[in-house]
């Protein structure tokens, strides 16, 4: 009579695996997912109660164009109490006081303003990428897919430059014009355009000697910071679409917009 001999697993389950921290010593893996979940939602308490400091600050009835002014919501406090901190929710509240936007909340935002409208089509934060100088790289098969719509007057593209920069390509198919935008006229502006030469070349039915790429002008000011880039691309995103400038942008009209953005997202 034989007998079948079943070879031994050898691998070792996630939770039977330590690692070392140099002069702390062994944590098992279940230890630290713990420790890393306790971290993260420690980070977004933060957070949160950082944002419900600010907005007694912000003076929401300031008077700014009809389009861009803010209405008081009440319950601002309570819907960011109901967060949950272990959840990408949080990342909202990059609006509030001075975050920087992180992709999930540009992508949010330019969704919340522009997805109802067809002749508006936004494309997301990953098909362009610019780092420092002439460097820059363009998702070609995903920027195209951004043509499909017939319906189509308008492209609207927000380019997060090495991860800590926001600018944009538009795209104008009425009059052949594709505009890049940097709020701080920084050296990232070069790779920007180089970007938007690359679009342009794929853009269907456009005659290249007629086509024209050239700098967006904004009469929002020029930034001298980045953590607040994101807003001035929302903002131009839709002044591009149409909407009134809301002129010179100062502190409190610069936070009077971050609480419109926060409240549309919450």
């Amino acid at each position: 009579m034989g007998v079948a001999l079943q070879k031994k697993k050898t691998c070792l389950a996630e939770r039977d695996i330590s690692v070392e921290i140099p002069g702390i010593g062994f944590f098992m893996t279940a230890t630290l997912i713990v420790m890393r979940s306790y971290h993260r939602a420690t980070a977004a308490a933060r957070q949160v109660e950082k944002a419900m400091t600010w907005i007694p600050t912000v003076h929401v009835s300031l008077p700014v164009v009809c389009h861009f002014r803010a209405h008081e919501d009440p319950s601002m406090t309570d819907k960011m109490e109901s967060l949950r901190l272990l959840s990408s929710e949080v990342e909202v509240l990059d609006l509030a006081a001075t975050g920087c936007l992180s992709d999930n909340t540009m992508t949010t935002m330019i969704a919340k303003n522009f997805a109802p409208d067809p002749t508006r089509i936004v494309g997301s934060a990953n098909l362009v990428n610019v780092i420092l100088g002439n460097n820059f790289a363009v998702d070609h098969a995903g920027v195209k897919t951004l043509f499909f719509s017939s319906s189509a007057e308008r492209v609207m593209i927000p380019v997060n430059c090495n991860g800590n920069h926001w600018c944009s390509i538009m795209i104008d198919f009425a009059e052949q014009k594709l505009f890049y935008y940097d709020p701080m006229e920084s050296t990232y502006k070069l790779g920007l355009r180089a970007a938007a030469q690359s679009i342009k070349s794929i853009v269907p039915g456009w005659q290249s000697r007629t086509a024209r790429v050239q700098p967006c002008t904004s009469t929002l000011g020029v930034r001298t910071d980045s953590y607040s880039c994101g807003i001035y691309v929302l903002v131009t995103f839709e002044v591009f679409s149409g909407a009134v400038s809301p002129g010179i942008v100062d502190k409190k009209t610069l936070q009077h917009l971050r609480y419109r953005y926060l409240s549309m997202c919450m």
